[in-house]
């Protein structure tokens, strides 16, 4: 048991960030052995804030051997994510450029409806254990957490593309009823449709990314 004083000194977001990552029969354990040597820092005079970047030094250690020796399933979907955004920002870089692939009103307009809806078919808290679920490693959940997280993914992916096709169809058709294509320059209209489409693409994007999240999700508890 840690004496009162030095049990407040200690980082206690740390503490938090290994609570969060690491399963119970790895976090205990190990929270036990670096608060014992947190103490024997302290009792023997250490600078008080040497011995908390050590603590932090030590938690951030420790994720990440987790991660990369036992949870390296999970850095391989967030690298293929990385690879994914990366490959469609050069996509842009290479094209008309990446200023003209974000469009922040599009975004919002497929990612918080479609949000909206993925809770209103499962429950309000259902996100929560859902990315828990599929970022870390939850012990023996049920089956019926298991379907309510597959849904999750299914009607926020299914929902995105939806709303995508939806805002780019109005955006053309805004367009296209107020614009003078006698007077318009070819350039103007040609953007113009070109940013029109862009929430369709956000819609695909997201698409993709959750469905191979629900996969990864079939393939941990459902499938082995």
């Amino acid at each position: 048991m840690l004496d009162s004083k030095v049990d407040a000194y200690l980082p206690w977001r740390m503490e938090k960030l290994l609570y969060l990552i690491l399963p119970s029969e790895v976090r205990d354990p190990l929270m036990g052995d670096l608060q014992e040597e947190f103490s024997a820092q302290i009792v023997s005079g250490h600078d008080l804030s040497k011995a908390r970047w050590w603590y932090r030094a030590q938690v951030f250690k420790s994720i990440r051997y987790y991660i990369l020796r036992r949870r390296g399933d999970i850095m391989f979907f967030l690298l293929s994510v990385l690879v994914f955004v990366g490959l469609s920002a050069l996509a842009g870089l290479a094209g008309t450029g990446l200023r003209m692939m974000i469009n922040i009103p599009s975004l919002i307009g497929v990612i918080v409806p479609s949000f909206i809806f993925a809770l209103a078919a499962t429950s309000i808290h259902s996100w929560k254990r859902c990315l828990k679920m599929v970022l870390l490693n939850i012990d023996q959940p049920e089956k019926k957490e298991i379907l309510e997280c597959s849904r999750f993914l299914k009607v926020f992916g299914n929902m995105s593309v939806v709303l995508g096709a939806y805002f780019s169809l109005l955006g053309i058709i805004q367009f296209m009823t107020g614009v003078d294509f006698s007077t318009a320059k070819s350039e103007v209209i040609f953007n113009a449709f070109s940013v029109a489409l862009l929430a369709l693409f956000y819609g695909i994007a997201l698409k993709s990314i959750f469905y191979v999240a629900d996969q990864r999700l079939q393939n941990k508890y459902i499938e082995v």
